[in-house]
């Protein structure tokens, strides 16, 4: 942060330039708290001078950040995560440099990729439980890994978790990026256009989220802090009852250590900030959040995100729909909840838009876990 002064002299200001100060001075008050909450290292890992690529696209060079911003280091030290952490929350507003200007972007990016550095970078332990019992809704803590760069020989990366809820006892985490596509159900019937109708008590990815990811993504420790949840899975109220055409099995009650959220509970943690048109030009309220990316790795396997070829061919051809179709662009096509909706082989989803929709459960489809973990 820079070095303000708290006291200031009434007699050189103006009105209006001591009310800019302050301000100033509050904001960077705040940004030292939240990035000291949003640092994620239990050890603090030396600024290296490879710029790292990180997985929402920011390419930041710490070595470079910290050389030319002392006022930061004094404040927040020298740790890699720390430093990219204030460049989020405060650099960029502030108009510092994340790497050297004059590095060549083709030469820079190649070099990202080919060090494949992410992982040096985010690799730490998990977020210490004295910062995850006062995280609060919104930000983001670090627990477990989960191979996320496709770079397989550099590691896993640590999971980047969005806090939905503080209970003071528990925190309830969804992963902020899609990390994986499994798909809900790979269960065909003979003719493969229909598949065999499953619940989220009885698909697939259940199966795997609470078995394979699990014992993957956490060791012993963490997997002894995450939660056992009673799910219930059916709505309180019919989703697009106006064009069912059959009686919707929901399944049981589950029990989840791991789980995708319902459609109710996205309403729920997830508020409607922004407006986009629909193809009547009617305005359709959403929410930011739920625009979300899949990491590399995701990609690679089964996840699609919205392209720029596909917002092409759909120019024109939405009505007034295809006016968003470029702000959609590496967001995530289909991420995959629990709640059955319209016919039994069909799950409601979130779609690049930041809104519902709905697939066959066999279809292409991204997930972001979620898991409740202790704090006590």
């Amino acid at each position: 942060m820079r070095n303000h002064g708290i006291i200031v002299d009434m007699e050189h200001y103006t009105e209006e330039e001591i009310q800019l100060k302050v301000r100033n001075i509050l904001r960077n008050i705040i940004c030292i708290v939240a990035a000291t909450c949003v640092v994620t290292m239990t050890n603090p890992l030396t600024a290296n001078a490879t710029p790292v690529l990180y997985p929402d696209g920011t390419i930041f060079d710490a070595e470079y950040y910290a050389a030319n911003n002392p006022d930061v280091v004094a404040v927040m030290g020298n740790s890699a995560q720390a430093l990219y952490q204030h460049y989020l929350l405060c650099g960029k507003i502030e108009g510092r440099q994340p790497y050297n200007p004059s590095t060549d972007p083709a030469a820079l990016l190649q070099q990202t990729n080919t060090n494949a550095t992410l992982s040096q970078t985010l690799r730490a332990t998990d977020t210490p439980i004295e910062q995850l019992r006062v995280a609060l809704p919104g930000t983001f803590v670090t627990y477990g890994v989960y191979e996320q760069d496709n770079v397989k020989k550099n590691g896993m990366e640590p999971i980047e978790w969005r806090v939905l809820e503080n209970t003071g006892d528990s925190l309830l985490l969804m992963s902020r990026y899609v990390l994986d596509g499994v798909p809900f159900s790979n269960a065909y019937g003979a003719d493969i256009s229909k598949p065999i109708p499953v619940t989220w008590e009885t698909c697939n990815l259940r199966n795997w989220l609470n078995t394979t990811f699990l014992t993957t993504a956490f060791d012993s420790t963490e997997q002894s802090r995450i939660m056992t949840v009673k799910n219930h899975n059916a709505p309180t109220k019919p989703l697009w009852d106006a064009t069912i055409k059959e009686p919707i099995d929901y399944g049981n009650d589950t029990m989840d250590r791991v789980y995708i959220l319902s459609y109710e509970e996205v309403e729920k943690y997830f508020p409607k900030d922004a407006v986009y048109l629909d193809n009547n030009g009617k305005p359709v309220a959403y929410s930011t959040a739920l625009r979300i990316k899949a990491t590399p790795y995701a990609l690679k396997h089964g996840v699609y995100e919205w392209t720029m070829k596909t917002a092409k061919a759909c120019e024109g051809y939405h009505g007034g729909f295809y006016s968003i179709r470029y702000d959609v662009v590496g967001f995530v096509q289909s991420c995959a909840l629990r709640t059955k909706v319209l016919a039994n082989s069909q799950t409601s989803t979130i779609g690049a838009d930041g809104c519902f929709g709905f697939r066959t459960v066999t279809y292409d489809m991204g997930e972001c876990p979620v898991i409740r973990i202790n704090t006590k």
